[in-house]
């Protein structure tokens, strides 16, 4: 079945608006919007039905009423002047007419994007819609099976964006500074500024959590987060850590140039996208080397932590469903039930765990047999 065909099988069923009609052959032609495809269809099948009307075909004129019924200009006209039927234009039964508000809602982005103070120079437009515009366009692709169909908010989305576009004078872009998300038919707006990424290095100078939101408010963002492969906890980390700061909702697009800020120190930021986290995590099993301090319930000698070193170097122990390698250890007395530990092993390793057991085996708390924890944790390179 061809394109003007399964149009006149369509409009029979439903007064669709040349928007509506037009989207289910949105791959059809080049260059044109789909109220043009859908116009120029009701045109074709006007010219053919009115060609038919004339040589006394009769039945021809109930397809000019659907068109007529469809907002289809010609065809009504024709009705009254040549007919005296008077024939209204029925709501569109997918969209119910929000393609009219499509001006409206993009001047409505573009005063909120006006308003919102922060820096960007490129965008992209979503749509939120009601639940029975959604299933009546679902329904009509389905019923119409056509191979060319476009979903009405794709169709949304690109007309306010270019509307949008032209207004404001900004990039429409997949990967966007800013997302407006219209609600439609109420045309309320609501604005999501993307993330800012900057790659580089950090070291934790002191123990405790990181003073995310001293560096959040440094950048003129809203929140921060700071991506490592690295689980430091309350560990300082004295070498230099790979990470991608994640600026939420920043004020600026810039990469800032912020330093030490508290007991963090950043280093060497560059600009990043989110590809480099998923990348960052590749790194976990990237060898480290630590220091800690071990408290045991009973005083150990020299050669019980000389022997489980010799024991634990070497040797994987199982985490989880992973196993990894422990490459060197040495732990040295400090006196009564207090020991160093010096480990160097892969990434991701439960230091912890090591030490009392909890989750890793063989630990040196079992090799032992002596209760231990860990009390202090560096990270002194990567």
């Amino acid at each position: 079945m061809d394109v003007i065909d399964k149009s006149m099988e369509v409009l029979r069923r439903y007064p669709l608006c040349d928007h509506c009609l037009g989207r289910l052959f949105a791959l059809s032609g080049y260059g044109l919007e789909n109220w043009e495809r859908g116009r120029s269809i009701k045109d074709l099948i006007h010219m053919e039905m009115v060609g038919r009307v004339r040589l006394g075909d009769a039945s021809a004129a109930s397809m000019l009423r659907r068109l007529a019924e469809s907002g289809h200009g010609p065809s009504a006209r024709f009705l009254m002047d040549r007919m005296r039927e008077n024939v209204g234009r029925a709501e569109c039964p997918v969209c119910g007419g929000l393609f009219r508000l499509v001006d409206e809602a993009a001047r409505a982005v573009a005063s909120a994007m006006e308003a919102c103070g922060v820096e960007f120079s490129s965008f992209q437009v979503g749509t939120t819609l009601p639940r029975q515009v959604l299933e009546a366009d679902f329904r009509l692709s389905m019923e119409a099976a056509t191979t060319s169909s476009e979903s009405i908010k794709r169709e949304l989305n690109r007309l306010i964006g270019k509307r949008v576009q032209a207004l404001t004078g900004k990039e429409f872009s997949r990967s966007p500074d800013v997302v407006a998300v219209v609600s439609l038919p109420s045309v309320s707006v609501s604005l999501l500024v993307m993330p800012v990424y900057a790659a580089g290095h950090y070291r934790k100078l002191l123990r405790g959590p990181m003073p995310l939101g001293e560096v959040a408010a440094a950048a003129g963002a809203k929140s921060a987060i700071i991506h490592s492969p690295l689980r430091d906890g309350d560990a300082r980390v004295l070498g230099e850590e790979r990470m991608v700061l994640q600026l939420n909702s920043p004020r600026s697009r810039s990469i800032p140039g912020l330093g030490l800020i508290g007991f963090l120190e950043l280093m060497e930021l560059s600009r990043a996208s989110r590809s480099d986290v998923e990348e960052l995590k590749g790194e976990i099993d990237r060898e480290r080397t630590y220091r800690g301090l071990v408290l045991f319930r009973e005083p150990p000698s020299e050669d019980s932590l000389r022997s489980v070193s010799e024991f634990m170097e070497g040797r994987r122990v199982k985490q989880g469903r992973r196993s990894k390698l422990i490459k060197f250890m040495r732990l040295k007395s400090l006196g009564g039930r207090v020991a160093e530990l010096l480990l160097r092993g892969e990434g991701g390793v439960s230091v912890e765990g090591l030490v009392d057991g909890i989750g890793v085996s063989p630990s040196i708390s079992g090799v032992l047999g002596v209760g231990a924890k860990l009390v202090q944790l560096d990270v002194l390179d990567a």
